[in-house]
């Protein structure tokens, strides 16, 4: 099995949270958490995929291999967004410059723009899985200099915690 194929695996069974500047924490379905060093194999998670998870064998693995072929332009859109931060135009993956001062394969603003929006559904996913059936919502808005920011924030009780 490749290393893609553990990639993939292990982020089936695990999500990301956090992202610090070099050690990630990761927690698995099961609740368990897991840390992996940003840029290091999958071996940790997939191990204990592989020793909890035994039913993680019956995925087809043809399918799995196919996949991996789109985790490259999905690393590269990743990268892109967040050098976004600096709300630059779409058209800066375009620049050479961009391309100068980074590792980063070419991409289309049209590609850029997919993934925008393929992340976007993710989310969305995630926060209606997450929120329950009624919840607050917190508006929150503050400037600084001639820039104006709000927030919106769901709060609900979770009762999963002690």
């Amino acid at each position: 099995m490749s290393t893609a194929s553990h990639e993939i695996i292990s982020k089936r069974y695990f999500t990301l949270a956090t992202i610090p500047d070099k050690t990630e924490l990761w927690v698995c379905k099961c609740k368990k958490q897991l840390k992996r060093k940003k840029g290091w194999g999958w071996s940790n998670l997939f191990n204990h995929v592989k020793l909890q998870h035994p039913e993680y064998k019956n995925v087809d693995q043809s399918n799995l291999e196919s996949f991996g072929r789109f985790l490259q332009p999905s690393r590269t859109c990743m990268a892109i967004l967040n050098g976004c931060v600096g709300m630059k135009p779409f058209s800066f993956v375009t620049e050479p410059l961009t391309h100068n001062y980074s590792n980063l394969q070419n991409i289309s603003v049209n590609t850029l723009k997919k993934y925008m929006e393929l992340l976007e559904r993710e989310v969305e996913s995630k926060i209606a899985q997450t929120l329950p059936g009624k919840f607050a919502l917190t508006f929150d808005g503050w400037s600084k200099g001639s820039t104006h920011y709000v927030s919106l924030f769901a709060s609900y009780p979770d009762d999963t915690l002690d």
